[in-house]
């Protein structure tokens, strides 16, 4: 049953939860076996192990990196409604009514 649900999965999903169990796995079999010792034996263990964990970490970074199309207009859609509401601010200073707290009275 589980099996047929893996098999549903998107590819691109099946590949990150691979690689996420395989890095975990071998991140415990090392913790167990000693290869994370503060002070490492060799320094090719030592390059190999934290070396994998950081290619992980990119790989995850990589991945979860959200579409250009779709981060440029969220940027742009925020900066523009930031600006607008820096400009209603900045006049309600000028004016010197400051607005309160969401409910639409004004103090002053």
């Amino acid at each position: 049953f589980l099996l047929k649900r893996v098999y549903q999965i998107p590819r691109n999903y099946q590949f990150l939860a691979i690689l996420t169990l395989l890095t975990l796995t071998f991140t415990l079999v090392g913790i167990f076996i000693g290869i994370a010792f503060p002070i490492p034996n060799s320094s090719f263990i030592f390059l190999g192990f934290y070396g994998m964990i950081n290619c992980y970490v990119w790989v995850m970074s990589i991945a979860w990196t959200p579409e250009p199309s779709t981060h440029d207009l969220m940027d742009r859609d925020a900066a523009l409604e930031l600006a607008a509401m820096a400009d209603s601010a900045l006049g309600d200073l000028d004016n010197g009514t400051i607005t309160g707290g969401g409910n639409g009275e004004e103090e002053g």
